[in-house]
Formats: C-alpha cells, structure tokens, sequence
C-alpha cells in the first residue's frame, strides 16, 4: 500500500471537510478516465457534472447568512462521507483503510475549519465572506493539485 496514497486520501478528506462537495468534484474531472468510480465520464459525464454544479451551489449557498453550521448533524455526515469516499477512491489496495483515513481526516478539517470560519465571522459580515472565498480558493487549489498528482 501506498503512503502517497495514503496521505493523499487524508488530504482530500480533509478538503472534504472545508468543502464537502469540491474535491470530489476535482477529482472526477482530473480522475475522471483513471479511476473507475468517474468512469460515467465516458457515458455523457454526469457524474463529474452533478458533482461540479453540487459544489458550485454549494459554495454560493456558504455565503448566505442563514446557511447552517457545518458543524451540523447531516453537514458533518455528508462532509465525512464524501471523505470517506474519496479516500476509498484514492487508495486503491485498501478502500477501507482509504475510507477511514478520508472520513477521520474530514471529520477533523469540519471542526477545524468551522472554528476559523467562525473566528472570522465574529470580526464581521465582510470577514466572514472573505474567509468563505479565501476557503474556496484553497480547496480548488488543493484538490486540483492533489488530484493531478496521484
């Protein structure tokens, strides 16, 4: 088993917990012919394209004030899951040790990255979107490099 792997799969989980819908939508562009899970590419791509306009939707969604915490019990599920998923997906010689290493690493990212989201908020409006776009940006950045070297 890969370490590489490994640590990628910890990485994107931890993405998927800034994020929960970004990485994976990374992933199946970047992926998308490699790995089996994205192969539906071939097939139209809807896969890749559901998962593009979730994370677009989802990063417009972040910014409304009456956006829930993500923090909350499905927003920690989905975020967990999603890690979990991609973890199985990277690490391909043991998608359950892939699995768990995605799903822990974006249950600590969830907690992590709400504390300093919610630090900014608490400077004011204008922070709080900033530090949304600033985590925006990160995570694409993130995943595509992640994604492009695996």
């Amino acid at each position: 088993m890969s370490t590489k792997n490994i640590g990628a799969s910890i990485a994107l989980g931890a993405l998927s917990g800034v994020r929960s819908l970004t990485p994976s939508a990374v992933v199946a562009r970047e992926l998308g012919s490699r790995r089996r899970l994205f192969r539906a590419r071939r097939k139209g791509g809807w896969l890749r394209r559901a998962l593009e306009a979730g994370a677009f939707a989802e990063m417009l969604v972040d910014q409304a004030p009456s956006a829930p915490d993500r923090t909350s019990g499905s927003g920690l599920a989905g975020r967990v899951v999603f890690g979990a998923i991609l973890g199985a997906v990277v690490v391909e010689e043991s998608r359950i040790v892939g699995a768990l290493a995605g799903g822990a690493s974006a249950w600590v990212a969830t907690w992590a990255s709400f504390g300093l989201r919610s630090l900014a908020s608490r400077r004011g409006k204008a922070m709080g979107v900033i530090g949304g776009m600033v985590e925006d940006a990160f995570v694409v950045t993130a995943s595509r490099r992640l994604a492009r070297a695996l």
